[in-house]
Formats: C-alpha cells, sequence, structure tokens
C-alpha cells in the first residue's frame, strides 16, 4: 500500500512539473480566388496559385478589412506573382515568398487605416502583436506553358 501512495505522489509531482504550452489559434481566409498569370521570364510562364490568408483567431476587424480591401489584395498578390520568374516560385524560396506577399498585403491593410493607428502598429516590431496578417498558406501552385 505504501508503494501506491509513494507511486502516485511521485506521479501528481511529475504531472504538476509539466509546462503547459499554448498553441496559437489561427483564422483562415479562403475566399481568394485562384490568381493566374505569367512570370517575369524572358520566355514567359504561365502560373495558377491559390492562397489562404492566415490571421490571429477572432479578429473580426482584419477580416472586415480584408472582405472589404479584396480586390486590392487580389490584384497586389497578382502584380507580386508577376514580377516572379519560374525559378523563385521554387520549394526552397516560397519561405520568402510568402513573407514578402505578407509584408505586402499588411500594407494595403494598414494604408486603409487612420493614419495615426496606422503609424503605431508599424512600430510594433512583432509580427503577432501587430494584429494584421500572418501568414499565408499556398494551397497550389502550378507553372506551366501553354505551348
Amino acid at each position: 500500500m505504501n508503494k501506491c501512495k509513494y507511486i502516485s505522489i511521485i506521479l501528481l509531482f511529475l504531472i504538476s512539473c509539466t509546462k503547459t504550452e499554448t498553441v496559437p489559434i489561427y483564422d483562415y481566409y479562403k475566399n481568394i480566388p485562384i490568381i493566374r498569370g505569367w512570370t517575369s521570364d524572358i520566355e514567359e510562364k504561365n502560373y495558377m496559385i491559390e492562397v489562404v490568408l492566415v490571421y490571429r483567431e477572432n479578429n473580426t476587424d482584419l477580416q472586415t478589412r480584408i472582405n472589404q480591401l479584396k480586390p486590392l489584395l487580389i490584384d497586389a498578390l497578382r502584380r507580386y506573382f508577376s514580377s516572379l520568374r519560374e525559378i523563385d516560385f521554387s520549394f526552397e524560396n516560397q519561405g520568402k515568398i510568402k513573407k514578402e506577399a505578407v509584408e505586402i498585403l499588411n500594407e494595403i491593410v494598414l494604408e486603409s487605416m487612420i493614419p495615426k493607428k496606422a503609424d503605431k502598429i508599424r512600430q510594433i516590431k512583432d509580427l503577432e502583436e501587430k494584429d494584421l496578417l500572418l501568414d499565408i498558406n499556398i494551397m497550389q501552385l502550378q507553372i506551366f506553358n501553354l505551348n
């Protein structure tokens, strides 16, 4: 019986010592249509990209802004992706592409805000604290020739 008490005390101690980490929860804006265009290569290639926007959970203000700015955001993504060459779309470069796209989209969102609020947000270093778009997920990426 004493062994059971010791084991249960040790288990309780070990359980109380484990650190519980909170995993951030995100929302996803999936209403961006597939973006089509041409790369900036000398011999242009066609691309098709499906993206999903990632932002902090329950950020209804940002979701409303995304809905309002949707045509501008799609245009900005199309312009950005069309400025890239085929090699830029490689798997190794996708982290860089995503980061640059998020920066472009966040700037459009900031430009839609009151200047004082936008300037205050720009001064925050941590992207998570800015409460803007955090990432884009590339769900589909195709580069091809129509020839």
